[in-house]
């Protein structure tokens, strides 16, 4: 604390108010204190100053009467304002008094001077005065007390200096306390008046929010209410068309129907929902109570829902251990409680678990419980577990989906009616939810009653729609029909995820959608499905594992998923060398635009936000996949085009070095036809000539071999690549590329053909079919050991060929089968090969029409097998090799 400190100007108003509250209370106290004791020191007078006893009593007595009348100018205008001189005054009165007694009594020897030690503590301990107060009045004391000294002789030096030294540093350790208290106390109120000023800002803005709570409510309200309007108009139409015989709907457009209709109801209820909370805020919410048989509706509940929970693989238990006869409750209300409870079962409970709903009796309460065997919740979860949007796992990555409202609205509701939900669980174990209702009506607050009255009970039913129908009447009729109450589980539970295609062409660009919604999946699948093959997976990690098993040409996620979000699929697929050309767009309902640049850093291509243009959706996939192939396709032209050139040069030189050796074979044929002419007549000869005619004989048949499979690698590599499909001969192409392989000159592998012998011929180019059989021969004749065998087989399946290319190699796991064809993948030893041949002839073989997979466990071998379509017009046929 500084030695000094200026008070602000802000602040001094109340610095000064309390000051003198402060003061004007302890200087009433002083005065009480002083009216009542100072007078009662006689006694002690009596003993020490008997000679003086009556001086002292006058004395005493005045100050007393002082004091009182300081105590009544204490609660004047005059005193309140002048506190500090009144104070002042009262104390100087009583210390100059006890002075003069001293002085009485011995002066520096009178031990009365601890009478004014006293005054001065107690003043200390009382007030809070300015310096310059507290300075002006002690000093006054301590001249009322020294200055006689000053006239007095001093005998006792000892005790002069003893007395003094105690008075003077009592008086200064005062002085410094009030310094210090009263800088202290104004920081005090400077403290308190901005907390004052922060509790009227946290008042102001409390206030300001709760009204703007209020309008909020209000508005959302009245937007929620207006919503069910057109939502209304659109179910209506919906309804009628696809209830109407006489409106012919192909199957897929009544499955798009369906869909509109099944999301607009999905919306409907939750807005009635979101009106629902609305109510509870602004206290509308109103019970339409009337007796029922609990068990009896249950029933109808558990009969209803049976079929559908077991659509997830779920049993549904019913158990009526009493049944309540005084239920007297707004059944339409408890009925959506108990539904959210099955809803929350269903959705946390796994295949093959049970769900058990119990009704009972005890003690006046209708009790109902929901017990499942699910996932169960963690200790830490269930304090909050009815909060409004709380949500056990809430983040991006959640497994579960949902609103956050279900339960929060099933305890509302239950407490209206006066009951009381609760809920034990068992993380892995399972959970049980119980509700407990009061019996009969008497407990019911008459303000929250809407109808007294029995009122009309609505039967399930599947909800009609006529022309004649008001909104208010249609919206009544579809909020008690099936369709709408069990909505939610019947989401939960739907078997399908995806109609797929009875019929996959095969050479369509594949297009991975991963979105945990299985509507947008379902809408995606029937955008797409048309121009390309679609697979679908409804969180990252199965997407991951599709990615590893079919190559997509273009992955479409969803940002927010279970188990792994869009962000970290796109980062896996664009930091593995495998996949990091696959285009990916990121599908969110997240406008952040951090998000956006965080999705753009980790490499998607497109970022598209939910609800989206379909069109432009449309339009970016085939733009990217278009691209895409279009990288491919020059990639596999350019490594073609470098294997003809490298082929065509080696070929041609071998060629010549064969003409030299030929030529130099028939020169030494006729040479020695003339030395043999010469020497006709000598023994050995004839000999000699057997043996070198051999030679030479071998030697042609040696450069005839050689000039067949050069011709075949020629023919494999000729330039000019024309980019025209033409028909090729299977066999021919299989006979083609098996003499330039076979033998195998590092090691022993025998070859088996068994081919079909049937005219198979297809429509491709010619360098791709024989790329891919080279591709997939010599990967076979890696993969096996010295001694081992490969069979390469053709058959004829309806319209297609299918080439088999078996070894009995050491086979593959599966992790290593699922990424065989990625680019860049390979098994062999760093430098032995670049991992894009099996890449490059997945890719051949898709743009031929076909397909190519693999069958292989380890130590067993592998078989690739080509099915790719027959050409129907023979008669265009032209062999492979003579195409290129």
């Amino acid at each position: 604390m500084k030695l000094s400190k200026k008070i602000d100007p802000e602040y001094r108003n109340a610095f000064e108010t309390a000051l003198a509250e402060k003061n004007v209370k302890s200087l009433r106290y002083l005065s009480v204190l002083a009216a009542v004791f100072v007078p009662l020191y006689l006694i002690l007078d009596s003993f020490q100053a008997p000679d003086f006893l009556r001086e002292f009593f006058y004395i005493r007595i005045y100050i007393s009467l002082f004091s009182i009348v300081t105590l009544f100018v204490s609660f004047t205008k005059i005193g309140k304002l002048k506190h500090e001189l009144v104070a002042s005054c009262l104390v100087l009165t009583i210390g100059i008094g006890i002075a003069f007694m001293v002085h009485c009594l011995g002066g520096y020897k009178s031990p009365y001077y601890a009478g004014i030690n006293l005054v001065v503590l107690a003043t200390g301990v009382l007030f809070t005065w300015k310096p310059v107060t507290s300075i002006a009045t002690f000093s006054t004391i301590l001249l009322s007390y020294f200055l006689p000294i000053f006239f007095q002789k001093i005998e006792d030096w000892k005790i002069l200096v003893n007395n003094s030294f105690f008075f003077v540093t009592t008086i200064v350790v005062v002085v410094v306390a009030l310094y210090f208290g009263y800088y202290s106390f104004y920081e005090q109120v400077v403290l308190s008046e901005n907390l004052k000023k922060s509790r009227a800002e946290i008042q102001n803005a409390y206030s300001a929010l709760a009204e703007k709570d209020r309008y909020k409510t209000q508005f959302f309200s009245n937007i929620t209410h207006e919503l069910r309007t057109p939502l209304t108009l659109i179910l209506t139409p919906i309804e009628s068309i696809l209830n109407d015989r006489s409106v012919n709907l192909s199957a897929q457009q009544k499955v798009q129907f369906q869909y509109i209709y099944k999301n607009a109801l999905g919306l409907l209820k939750l807005i009635n929902d979101l009106l629902d909370i609305a109510k509870m805020d602004e206290s509308r919410m109103k019970l339409r109570i009337q007796r029922v048989d609990l068990k009896e509706k249950i029933e109808q509940i558990v009969s209803n829902l049976t079929p559908l929970v077991a659509r997830k693989g779920l049993k549904l238990n019913f158990i009526c251990e009493s049944n309540p006869d005084n239920m007297i409750i707004d059944w339409n209300k408890i009925e959506r409680a108990i539904i959210n409870l099955l809803s929350n079962a269903v959705k946390f409970t796994d295949p093959g678990g049970q769900i058990k709903i119990t009704v009972g009796e005890e003690n006046g309460f209708g009790i109902i419980s929901v017990e499942d065997t699910g996932i169960g919740i963690k200790p830490e979860f269930l304090p909050h577990i009815f909060d409004r949007f709380y949500q056990v796992d809430g983040s991006i990555t959640r497994r579960y989906g949902g609103t956050g409202i279900g339960l929060a609205f099933s305890k509302e509701i239950v407490e209206l009616h006066g009951g009381k939900i609760t809920v034990e669980s068992t993380y892995g174990k399972g959970s049980t939810f119980t509700i407990k209702l009061l019996e009969g009506k008497d407990h019911y607050r008459q303000e929250i009653l809407e109808s007294q009255e029995p009122i009309y009970e609505k039967v399930d039913h599947e909800s009609k729609v006529s022309p004649n129908q008001e909104i208010g009447e249609y919206l009544t009729s579809i909020t008690s029909s099936e369709k709408y109450r069990f909505i939610e589980i019947s989401e939960l539970t739907e078997r399908r995820l995806v109609e797929r295609s009875s019929e996959r062409l095969g050479n369509k660009p594949m297009v991975l959608i991963v979105d945990d919604n299985q509507n947008i999946l379902r809408f995606l699948t029937f955008l797409l499905g048309d121009e390309f093959d679609v697979i679908v997976a409804q969180n990252g990690k199965k997407g991951l594992e599709l990615v590893n098993r079919f190559h997509p040409d273009l992955i479409i996620t969803d940002y927010m998923m279970p188990e792994m979000d869009g962000m970290e699929l796109c980062k896996y697929i664009k930091s593995t060398q495998e996949y990091a050309s696959t285009p990916v767009i990121m599908l969110t309902a997240k406008g952040d635009v951090t998000d956006r640049i965080k999705g753009k850093e980790l490499g998607a291509d497109e970022y598209i936000q939910k609800p989206f243009n379909s069109t432009e959706l449309l339009t970016s996939v085939r733009k990217l996949i278009k691209e895409k192939m279009k990288i491919e396709k020059a990639f596999i032209e350019e490594r073609i085009s470098s294997t003809k050139i490298f082929a065509a040069g080696i070929m041609h030189e071998i060629n010549n070095s064969l003409n030299y050796i030929r030529n130099s074979c028939l020169v030494v044929e006729k040479e020695w036809k003339k030395i043999k002419e010469n020497y006709a007549r000598q023994t050995g000869v004839d000999e000699s000539d057997k043996k070198i005619m051999k030679m030479l004989d071998i030697c042609d048949k040696g450069i005839t071999r050689i000039k067949k499979i050069v011709d075949s690698v020629k023919d494999f590599s000729k330039e000019g690549f024309a980019q025209i499909p033409r028909a090729c001969d299977v066999e021919e192409a299989i006979h083609t590329v098996t003499n330039i392989l076979f033998p195998v000159p590092e090691k022993n592998v025998k070859l088996e053909m068994n081919l079909c012998n049937q005219p198979a011929k297809v429509i491709c180019l010619p360098e791709y079919l024989n790329q891919v059989l080279s591709n997939l021969i010599r990967n076979a004749i890696d993969a096996v050991s010295d001694g081992g065998k490969i069979i390469v087989k053709t058959e004829i399946e309806e319209n297609n060929v299918i080439i088999s290319i078996i070894d009995n190699g050491q086979g593959m796991d599966t992790e290593t089968k699922n990424r065989i064809f990625t680019p860049f993948f390979s098994t062999k030893p760093p430098g032995a090969g670049m991992g894009l041949g099996l890449y490059v002839s997945f890719k051949m073989v898709k743009e031929m029409g076909g397909t190519i997979d693999v069958k292989s466990e380890p130590g067993k071998g592998s078989e690739f097998r080509i099915v790719l379509p027959v050409e129907q017009d023979a008669h265009e046929s032209q062999p492979a090799t003579n195409g290129a």
